[in-house]
C-alpha cells in the first residue's frame, strides 16, 4: 500500500488559512481508501476548524475523532483529553505560546456543529464494539474515548466501511489503522559506535529538557545554545552568533543544539528558522550522519534549510517517534518527535540507533 503524506503546516496559520489548507489537502486525496487527518494529541492548533473543513471536502460521511495516544500518556475519557490522567488545561499545555489549552472537552472544538450531529462513544461502548458494526448514521462527528491502544484497535475494526470515514487522530489511531491494513517490517536495530549525530531540540517542553539533560550527563556530547530572545528579533543574527561561538570552541563528539530559556515574547517560528540555519552551517563543516529533531516547527525548518523534500520511512524507535532516512548516495538517518513525546532515555537510545544505522550503511 502506498502512503501519501501532506504537511499542512497549519499550526502557526490563522484559523481561516488552516481550514483552507485542510480543505485543499482533503479534496486532493479524496479518492484514497484510507484518509487520515492528523490531530495533535494535546489538541493544539485549529483542530475543530480543520476537521470540519476536511470532512466537507473529502466526501466522507463522518469524521471519527480519537486523539488518544496511550503510549505517550495521552488518553480520552468521558470526552476529555488527558495527559497522564490530568485534564490538559491543568498541564503545561495551558501555557502553550501559540495555542494555550483552556478546555480539554473535545466537544468544545466543534461549537458550530449542532448536538444532534455529534455522537459520543464512552469507554464501555468502545470496548463493546463488534467487528463491522459501526456505520455512518447521518451524524457528522463521532468522538471516541480510549485509554489503551486496544481501544483504538477495536474502534478501527468496528468500522463497516473505513472508506466512508475521515479518521482524525494522533499516532495512536494511526498505529491502529496501520495494524489493520498491514504494517511494513520493522528495521533491525544494530548497536555500534561511529557516526557524528546532531540533536536539535527546538521544543521547550519540560519533558524534552529532561531528555536533553540525560544525554548531556553522559559527557559525550557538546551543547550549542541559540539565544531565544535574539532569535525572536533576528533569526539570521542569532544563527550567525551561535555558529561563531561553536567554531571558536572547535569540534569533537556528538552535538546537541538547544535554545536558551526564552521569555514569554519568544517567537517559536523565528527560533525554528535560527535553528535551521545553525544546522546547515554545522553540517557544512562536519560530516553529520544522524539527525534527531524535536518539535514540528524545528523539523520543518531544518529539512527546508537542508533542501530535504522527502524521506523514506523505516520504522519507529518508540511509539509515535519515527525513524527515516534521506534518499541518494549519502543517506542521513533522521529521527523526529514532538516535544512531549518519548521516554526519559529517548535521546540516549536514538544516539545508539543512529550510530548503528550509519555503520550498517558503511558495510
Amino acid at each position: 500500500m502506498s502512503i501519501i503524506s501532506v504537511n499542512k503546516a497549519s499550526r502557526t496559520a490563522s484559523v481561516e488559512d488552516a481550514a483552507d489548507r485542510a480543505r485543499k489537502a482533503a479534496r486532493s486525496l479524496a479518492s484514497a481508501d484510507i484518509l487520515y487527518n492528523t490531530v495533535d494529541s494535546t489538541i493544539r492548533g485549529h483542530v475543530g476548524a480543520e476537521i470540519t473543513a476536511a470532512l466537507g471536502a473529502s466526501g466522507r460521511a463522518i469524521a471519527i475523532i480519537a486523539p488518544a495516544f496511550p503510549a505517550g500518556g495521552r488518553t480520552t475519557e468521558r470526552g476529555r483529553q488527558l495527559l497522564r490522567g490530568v485534564p490538559l488545561e491543568e498541564t503545561e499545555f495551558a501555557n502553550d505560546p501559540l495555542h494555550p489549552i483552556t478546555d480539554s472537552h473535545l466537544r468544545a472544538l466543534f461549537r458550530g456543529i449542532p448536538e444532534a450531529e455529534v455522537h459520543f462513544l464512552t469507554l464501555a461502548e468502545v470496548r463493546a464494539l463488534k467487528c463491522g458494526e459501526l456505520v455512518a448514521d447521518g451524524r457528522k462527528l463521532l468522538i471516541a474515548d480510549a485509554t489503551v491502544q486496544q481501544d483504538l484497535a477495536l474502534l478501527v475494526k468496528s468500522a463497516a466501511d473505513p472508506k466512508s470515514i475521515l479518521w482524525c487522530g494522533s499516532p495512536g489511531l494511526a498505529i491502529a489503522l496501520a495494524d489493520y491494513v498491514g504494517r511494513a517490517d520493522e528495521i533491525a536495530r544494530p548497536t555500534a559506535t561511529g557516526s557524528l549525530n546532531l540533536f536539535v531540540i527546538g521544543s521547550v517542553n519540560p519533558q524534552s529538557r529532561e531528555q536533553c539533560s540525560r544525554l548531556m550527563r553522559t559527557g559525550n556530547v557538546r551543547q550549542i545554545i541559540v539565544d531565544a530572545e535574539m532569535a525572536s528579533r533576528s533569526p539570521v543574527l542569532a544563527a550567525e552568533s551561535t555558529v561563531a561561538e561553536y567554531r571558536r570552541f572547535g569540534s569533537g563528539g556528538d552535538i546537541i543544539l538547544t535554545t536558551s530559556e526564552g521569555s514569554v515574547c519568544a517567537d517559536p517560528r523565528s527560533i525554528a528558522i535560527a535553528l535551521g540555519r545553525v544546522v546547515r552551517a554545522v553540517m557544512g563543516s562536519h560530516p553529520v550522519t544522524g539527525l534527531f529533531l524535536t518539535g514540528g516547527d524545528t523539523a520543518e525548518s531544518v529539512l527546508s534549510e537542508l533542501e530535504i523534500s522527502s524521506l523514506e520511512l523505516l520504522s519507529e524507535i518508540e511509539p509515535g517517534i519515527p525513524v527515516a532516512r534521506t534518499t541518494g548516495p549519502h543517506p542521513i538517518h533522521i529521527i523526529t518527535k514532538a516535544g512531549g513525546f518519548g521516554s526519559p532515555h529517548i535521546l540516549l537510545k536514538s544516539a545508539e540507533l543512529l550510530r548503528g544505522l550509519w555503520l550498517g550503511d558503511k558495510k
